[in-house]
């Protein structure tokens, strides 16, 4: 009877959303990403990304959220699955490792879900948390460390609410604006405010933080700010050109600049004339530039120093900065530092055989965003540093007081370069009065002595074999081979022992023989694939 054993060949690479804030500490900046089915905790360092902790979760991933309640010096995760499961975390500093401080089921017996999607929105202030996940209901939810939480239901006037968040104010009020649509179009509304009807197309409310407050609704064509004292200011840019926005990520604190992208990936920049008189702040004037293009971002998180994560369910991610002048050549303030590969939405897949090897092609990707990727099965390369040499014949790694290799020998044509490596740097030194004006043929060391202990040298189609001792080299054997050698390696399995095969390729066949030691007499060959 025959069985079939499924498993996933590559983790979910798409980003559906992402936030950031100090969670694995309380100076660490950390970039947590949704990826369907895992959470990617993410450090945000000097020299880039680094991964801390992939977490998998059961269930898909809906929104997540970042907050910080009363007192307390580092921001809380709030996880949302598709099957309603609320999930509250931290991290814990001891353990290093997620603690899971409150979760729950939020369903309802009864409800029909929205159109819309689930809503997911945190009071700064109070740590209230609210969910839209059925039409008509809004989901209050209070909760504390370790115990079930605790929620109950609130009706809304309307059916169809398009988005919601919480209003920082002044006072002690909990103050929430949503956008509604009815056959009229669509609407602003707050607990406080009568229905001021707004563009038909509305489709997201940005809350302003204090100490100007208010909301930002963001529709197709126009941009509404509505403050605290019922004040309205609504501007309708060329530069929007109908753009259909997504996402949205606040730069500063105190909310004067917001970063907008929209579906075809045109990165904007809302900005916010605030006019400060003694202790009272008020919006004057709203002003959206164009930056640049990136991908079709699902979520924006602007992390520091200009630098901004923008997660995409189309294309691959991008980590980019934002720069003070445009660029000559495309008149972009967009600079991409780093791509994140992605291979969703996969649209068609077919399995190729080439050269012995199978390889998946995909047609990965949508809209502006869709390629061709050809997938193998092998090892990655993360690329750690680099240095731009030309002409490199071969390289040789040197222990010298140290247990990890330290230095690196470059072997060009006719020189040879010692490079030094200091932490993650490199740079051009000097050691032990080696040559380096002539080309390299093999760099080696005994331990943590300066004597080689063995040195296999190919010319042409003969291969010799060289053994050394103190201050001696002997030639212990050599063979004539048929085809010419295009490159040798020999190396030992425990570093206490010497070598008994050594491996040789050649040009001809594309193939690899090894050979023993020391009578270097044929042991095995193998073809390899051509690309």
């Amino acid at each position: 009877m025959a069985l079939n054993y499924i498993v996933s060949a590559k983790k979910a690479s798409v980003v559906t959303d992402a936030v950031v804030g100090n969670f694995t500490g309380d100076e660490d900046m950390n970039l947590i990403l949704a990826k369907i089915n895992r959470l990617e905790i993410v450090k945000v360092a000097s020299d880039g990304l680094k991964v801390v902790q992939e977490v998998p979760v059961f269930g898909r991933i809906e929104s997540i959220r970042l907050f910080r309640r009363k007192n307390e010096t580092r921001d809380s995760l709030l996880v949302l699955t598709a099957k309603n499961h609320l999930a509250i975390m931290s991290w814990d500093v001891e353990l290093n490792e997620l603690r899971t401080r409150a979760s729950g089921n939020v369903c309802d017996r009864v409800g029909r879900p929205s159109d819309y999607g689930p809503i997911t929105c945190v009071d700064r202030k109070s740590g209230v948390i609210a969910l839209r996940i059925y039409d008509g209901t809004l989901k209050i939810i209070q909760w504390e460390d370790n115990k079930d939480l605790k929620s109950f239901n609130v009706r809304f006037e309307d059916i169809a609410i398009v988005d919601l968040s919480f209003i920082e104010t002044s006072g002690d009020s909990i103050r929430l604006a949503y956008i509604s649509q009815d056959s009229n179009g669509r609407h602003l509304k707050t607990v406080e405010l009568s229905m001021d009807n707004i563009e038909t197309e509305a489709r997201m409310v940005i809350p302003v933080p204090m100490p100007c407050g208010g909301v930002i609704v963001v529709g197709q064509e126009t941009i509404l700010y509505n403050g605290e004292d019922n004040v309205y200011l609504t501007i309708s840019p060329n530069t929007m050109d109908k753009s259909l926005f997504t996402c949205y990520a606040p730069v500063d604190a105190n909310g004067q600049r917001f970063l907008l992208s929209d579906d075809h990936g045109i990165l904007y920049m809302l900005v916010l004339d605030v006019e400060t008189k003694g202790s009272t702040s008020s919006v004057k004037d709203l002003k959206i530039e164009s930056l640049g293009e990136t991908v079709i971002a699902e979520c924006l998180v602007y992390l520091d120093n200009g630098v901004l994560f923008v997660g995409s369910r189309f294309g691959d991610s991008q980590l980019v900065r934002l720069t003070s002048q445009p660029n000559a050549e495309n008149n972009s303030f967009v600079q991409i530092l780093q791509t994140f590969t992605n291979l969703a939405p996969i649209r068609d897949i077919a399995v190729m055989e080439c050269d012995g090897q199978n390889q998946i092609i995909t047609c990965s990707g949508a809209f502006k965003e869709g390629s061709l990727r050809i997938i193998r099965n092998g090892i990655g390369i993360d690329e750690a540093a680099s240095v731009d040499i030309p002409g490199v014949k071969g390289i040789f790694t040197l222990k010298i007081d140290s247990k990890l290799d330290n230095y690196l020998i470059i072997s060009l044509n006719s020189e040879t370069h010692i490079l030094a490596m200091n932490g993650e740097e490199l740079e051009d030194t000097q050691l032990l009065d080696l040559e380096t004006n002539e080309h390299t043929l093999w760099a080696g060391m005994l331990g943590e002595s300066q004597i080689v202990l063995q040195l296999v040298v190919a010319c042409g189609t003969r291969v010799y074999y060289l053994q050394c001792g103190e201050m001696v080299i002997n030639e212990v054997s050599n063979a004539t081979l048929k085809d010419e050698v295009a490159c040798i390696d020999i190396g030992t399995i425990e570093e206490s022992q010497e070598s008994t095969v050594i491996a040789i390729g050649f040009w001809k066949h594309h193939r690899i023989a090894l050979h023993s030691l020391p009578d270097l007499a044929e042991v095995s060959v193998s073809k390899i694939a051509k690309k």
